[in-house]
């Protein structure tokens, strides 16, 4: 330990300008997060990207102090062991960009007026996915390189490799990428992943040197980690959820065929990805048992439609399935997956058009499985419109933005953002939802280094309104209902 401290001391009398010009960009992001000027909210993200190069740097150039490739480096003839060298790099990247993001979000609680002991386990969590996303795959990474030209250009053809991956798979994909609420599974896969492969190729580097196995441990690390995005297993994911959720009963959400209805009524067409042999179709469904005062998000749902010769199709869970409602007034014909209580909704699916084209002649038997996540009572919150922080609840604040038409809300929470998050306008109603409501997340722990969780929407207005209201949901429970109708003629005839 002794030794390891002795090195860590040499790392930052040299690296001391580099370590201030990162903290200085760590507390200017950190500032500029949490009391962002008006109208500049946009520059948050290449700020944050400002930062992570600059961890990234800092990171590089501890680990070049003492670069692993080669046979000519000094510290190889010094009486110290690989465990005090390996040790003093971890010690530097602890104190110099752990604890800072540590004390960051310490201080963002205590400006807001909140307890940093409510949100321990939290910001904990935010420190390992930190050391499993970001620190510990650089500090890899840099082990295998002999300086920073070389990890620059190494980590541009990682990158180029990345994306040339991402795109071949998405090309060839059957399976959808977009797991909206349930992302948070594909992130820790992900942290994981990146974790075990960076723990590995130093422990190599550091105690046998094998720098070819670490260089082809890194790479498989990076074709790994593009493939979970479009890897099946929504279903084992949402049956996870399930069980981490209250269990509901089976009255609640019964889904019900309404062939009575009018067929002008119907939403318009959705698509499927990547896939020419499908076409849309909706049903129209009739939901009951709803708990007062609470709602509904359709997630997904699955098909098995059948013909009298024996002919059968089936679906994965697309994301193109859903139960949906039509939206009316100003946003009329617009279809959204959210339904705020018993009623007339429709079933919108993709399925095989040969069958589909069939569909008005013979006796199409239907069966689907529907994907649901009950949504708690809604909280209100009015918003003033000023500039400035105002609370809302679950100890998250939130901006308004105003220009000449524009109107815009910026909100944050602590570790964990509402399931469901809308504004209201006063007059008017709710604003249109994003179309893939991107703003709904089931994650139950942060699954970044960042600590406060942003969602936002704008809206263009020709007279200002009167006031704000913020409306957030919890979800409550995740579920599974099924849908069985023998004759399709019923409806397609109509």
């Amino acid at each position: 330990m002794r030794h390891a401290l002795a090195i860590f001391r040499k790392d930052v009398r040299h690296l001391w300008p580099r370590i201030a010009i990162v903290l200085a960009i760590d507390l200017f992001v950190g500032w500029f997060s949490f009391a962002t000027p008006p109208g500049l909210q946009d520059l948050r993200p290449p700020l944050r990207m400002i930062e992570t190069l600059a961890l990234w740097y800092l990171i590089a150039s501890v680990i070049h102090q003492e670069a692993v490739p080669g046979d000519r480096q000094y510290w190889l003839t010094r009486p110290f062991s690989r465990l005090d060298l390996l040790g003093a790099k971890l010690i530097f990247i602890l104190v110099f960009l752990c604890l800072p993001l540590f004390l960051g979000h310490v201080a963002s609680l205590l400006l807001r007026g909140i307890s940093p002991l409510t949100y321990l386990p939290e910001m904990l969590g935010c420190q390992i996915f930190f050391l499993a996303s970001a620190a510990l795959p650089v500090a890899a990474w840099a082990s295998v390189t002999a300086g920073l030209v070389e990890f620059v250009g190494f980590s541009l053809a990682a990158f180029v490799g990345y994306i040339v991956i991402i795109s071949l798979v998405a090309s060839r994909a059957q399976n959808d990428f977009y797991w909206v609420g349930l992302v948070w599974f594909h992130t820790t896969e992900v942290a994981s992943l990146t974790l075990a492969a960076a723990v590995a190729v130093l422990l190599l580097q550091y105690f046998r040197r094998r720098l070819w196995l670490s260089r082809s441990i890194l790479a498989t690390a990076v074709v790994l980690s593009a493939l979970p995005w479009w890897a099946p297993g929504w279903d084992t994911a949402f049956a996870l959820q399930t069980r981490l959720s209250e269990v509901v009963a089976g009255s609640v959400a019964r889904i019900i065929f309404d062939p009575a209805r009018d067929p002008r009524t119907s939403p318009p067409s959705n698509s499927s990805w990547q896939r020419q042999d499908v076409g849309p179709i909706s049903i129209p469904v009739r939901v009951t048992g709803i708990p007062a005062g609470m709602a509904l998000y359709s997630d997904r749902a699955r098909v098995t439609v059948g013909t009298p010769n024996g002919r059968k199709w089936k679906s994965d869970w697309d994301s193109m399935n859903a139960l949906c409602r039509v939206l009316s007034g100003a946003h009329a014909g617009i279809p959204e997956r959210f339904l705020p209580g018993d009623g007339e909704y429709w079933l919108c699916l993709n399925i095989d058009r040969s069958i589909y084209l069939r569909a008005s002649s013979e006796a199409i038997h239907l069966r689907a499985r529907v994907a649901l996540t009950l949504l708690s009572p809604e909280q209100i919150t009015p918003l003033a419109l000023r500039p400035g922080v105002q609370a809302i609840p679950h100890d998250g604040v939130c901006w308004v933005t105003r220009g000449d038409r524009l109107l815009k809300t910026d909100c944050s929470w602590p570790a964990r953002a509402p399931a469901d998050f809308n504004l209201r306008l006063r007059p008017g109603g709710p604003w249109p939802r994003p179309s893939w409501d991107s703003g709904v997340s089931y994650a139950t722990y942060p699954t970044s280094e960042e600590l406060w969780q942003w969602s936002g929407q704008a809206v263009t207005l020709d007279t200002p309104p009167v006031g704000i209201d913020v409306a957030t949901r919890k979800a409550v429970a995740h579920f599974e209902r099924d849908l069985d109708i023998p004759d399709l003629r019923e409806w397609t005839n109509r």
